[in-house]
């Protein structure tokens, strides 16, 4: 099967989970906007007035790193559970693996776009307007992108012969959730363990998107350039490793 048809099967397949997604609810593709809008006056209610964090600016702080966090662990929590989730398709027709995956990064980066949109919008009322440093929003969201997709894939290989590994991931995403500077800021770290904070790539892809869109300064080019490249490494191994477990599979997945 050409490649082209490959991506218009991935495309068709995002755009029918969308839809039937959407079927789920009465107000269909609208909650795609409510939910997010309701989440932030979450968080501005418990954040922002009843805790009084105290921080300058520390609701839009916290809303950056909820949403450009929740955009990353959507797609390998779908992605990398594509395989089982897609058995039976798997069992009746042939498509390459990799497919599957792939779809997870459509679906949820379009609704991705929806939610960084009402932040953007946010941040616009709250005093922070666009500028052109959001033109470094660019190699942010390719590291970004590039380390979520090399996690996928590799997860997406192993997880149908070692389905407990869920359980390792579900757990390993919720301690880097509260490690990475979802709800703090570097530079309330004590100097002793900064090291070990940026050892996490997530911690620099995070602090990227706050100094481009709180600080209007630009990010380290060289650290986003290393993530990038660590997150290519696990893409070519995941998708080695699915294409050579390709046709085992249908027989794995329970």
């Amino acid at each position: 099967m050409p490649h082209h048809r490959h991506l218009n099967i991935i495309l068709y397949k995002a755009y029918a989970d969308l839809r039937a997604e959407s079927e789920k609810y009465y107000i269909s593709y609208l909650w795609w906007i409510i939910e997010p809008i309701l989440q932030m006056c979450v968080y501005y209610l418990v954040f922002g007035i009843l805790f009084d964090h105290g921080t300058p600016d520390y609701v839009p702080f916290l809303l950056i790193g909820l949403v450009t966090w929740r955009w990353g662990i959507a797609i390998i929590n779908e992605g990398s559970h594509g395989i089982p989730r897609n058995k039976h398709l798997i069992r009746q027709v042939y498509l390459p693996k990799y497919i599957f995956p792939t779809v997870a990064v459509f679906t949820q980066s379009f609704k991705f776009a929806i939610v960084f949109t009402l932040l953007i919008s946010y941040l616009w009322i709250a005093g922070h307007a666009p500028h052109w440093g959001y033109l470094s929003l660019l190699p942010v969201f390719i590291a970004h992108l590039s380390f979520i997709l090399g996690i996928t894939y590799v997860l997406a290989a192993l997880i149908p012969y070692l389905p407990d590994i869920r359980l390792l991931v579900d757990t390993g995403l919720q301690l880097l959730f509260f490690v990475s500077g979802v709800f703090f800021a570097a530079n309330t770290i004590p100097p002793q363990y900064k090291t070990y904070f940026y050892l996490n790539p997530m911690a620099h892809i995070l602090e990227a998107y706050r100094d481009i869109l709180l600080h209007q300064t630009t990010p380290p080019h060289i650290s986003l350039l290393k993530i990038t490249l660590l997150g290519s490494v696990g893409i070519v191994v995941g998708l080695f490793a699915l294409k050579l477990n390709d046709h085992h599979y249908a027989k794995v997945v329970n």
